[in-house]
């Protein structure tokens, strides 16, 4: 229960009293919680009107705080946040609280708490792009970064950045394209994670009518590829693990090397070049890959041509030796974490095709009971080149 009183385990007696709202809300009316300097707020469903309670009190009568005439833009509160341009420090643009409208509006509030007369004022008003749900976000350090219909935005951009600018700016920037797309054919409410023992932010739009997508960008490198026929409607990592809620089920992610006992393919394909000659039609000869795994592999090499990226049936699952992995491994014959030795595989395969801009296609196929590890070092394709005749 959310109010009544609690009995300590003492001859004390310790009463928790609820969350009160006049005018007849309750704590159904709120559709979203945030903590700012120990103080509870909350976002009151489709209005412009935020509640707070004292500070470190997590019961008792909640004050209004109407932001209905700082958002120019209208529609409704979304979600608040408390946001830091740096690990500590107060004033200036460190230790804000936000309030993030449906309309992609964010007013900043400097200060401890509405009561305290001095140092509670307003920082300014920014524009993000309209956000993609009330998940559709992630925190790093102290900076906030928003899933929305211009791209993934971080706050720290967006204020010094106009709106009409920003995109270019978005942590998204390098697939703006297929972004935009899928916020136009995809409706609903997105869902973002960070997963930091994975080194991977999540961000997953709705299925809806269309196969499962995730769009998953490296927190190291920054670059991003697509994760297919997985489906989340939330996410969230406990101890080092991702979880995610995908129709009756809660899945894990990156636990072994098949998807839910089913084989799977990882594709690489990289930007389509013309090498330095877009005016030379190429024929492809050979390719080779560089990979580093820890067993072997049936890679699989191809070319495309003038952004065709359909891709050719997958290779076949490599056998995976027996050695010390958890379902894999032999009682009374394996070793206890006995290291594997690096394979590095370095074969050439024929290739075909034609055209004026070219990318090498590598497809490795996954179906073992142990996480699938390989590293690309290099990809190279040697092709003829046609002259022009003029």
């Amino acid at each position: 229960s959310l109010g009544g009183s609690a009995t300590a385990s003492s001859d004390a007696q310790n009463l928790v009293p609820g969350v009160q709202f006049p005018d007849g809300l309750t704590t159904a009316d709120m559709a979203y919680v945030w903590v700012y300097k120990n103080t509870l707020w909350f976002v009151q469903k489709e209005s412009l009107t935020a509640w707070y309670l004292p500070v470190d009190q997590i019961g008792g009568e909640a004050k209004r705080f109407d932001l209905g005439a700082e958002f120019g833009q209208g529609g409704s509160l979304l979600v608040g946040q408390s946001w830091s341009m740096s690990s500590s420090g107060q004033g200036g643009l460190s230790d804000q609280c936000v309030f993030v409208s449906t309309e992609g509006e964010v007013v900043v509030y400097q200060g401890s708490h509405p009561d305290v007369t001095q140092g509670w004022s307003k920082v300014g008003t920014y524009r993000i792009g309209k956000p993609l749900g009330r998940k559709a976000y992630i925190r790093a350090g102290g900076d906030l970064v928003f899933a929305t219909t211009i791209g993934f935005v971080a706050l720290s951009t967006a204020i010094q950045v106009d709106v009409a600018a920003l995109s270019p700016k978005a942590v998204s920037f390098s697939i703006e394209d297929v972004w935009n797309e899928t916020v136009n054919t995809r409706s609903g409410d997105w869902v973002c994670c960070l997963w930091p023992e994975g080194q991977m932010v999540a961000v997953v739009p709705p299925a809806g009518d269309n196969d499962p997508l995730y769009w998953v960008s490296n927190a190291r490198t920054g670059a991003w590829a697509p994760f297919t026929n997985w489906a989340a409607t939330c996410m969230e990592v406990f101890n080092g693990r991702l979880f995610f809620g995908m129709g009756e089920f809660v899945m894990v992610a990156m636990v072994g090397g098949t998807d839910a006992g089913e084989p799977f393919v990882g594709t690489y394909m990289p930007l389509f070049t013309d090498n330095g000659k877009p005016s030379a039609h190429k024929y492809a000869r050979q390719a080779r890959a560089e990979i580093i795994s820890a067993t072997a592999l049936e890679e699989k090499l191809s070319c495309r041509f003038d952004f065709d990226t359909s891709v050719p049936p997958p290779p076949n699952t490599a056998p995976v030796p027996v050695g010390n992995e958890w379902d894999n491994a032999i009682w009374d014959e394996s070793l206890w974490s006995s290291p594997r030795d690096q394979i590095v595989s370095k074969r050439r395969h024929s290739v075909s095709g034609d055209g004026y801009r070219i990318s090498p296609v590598l497809q490795i196929s996954s179906g073992a009971a142990v996480p699938l590890d390989a590293q690309i070092v290099s990809l190279d394709v040697t092709y003829e080149v046609g002259d022009v005749f003029t």
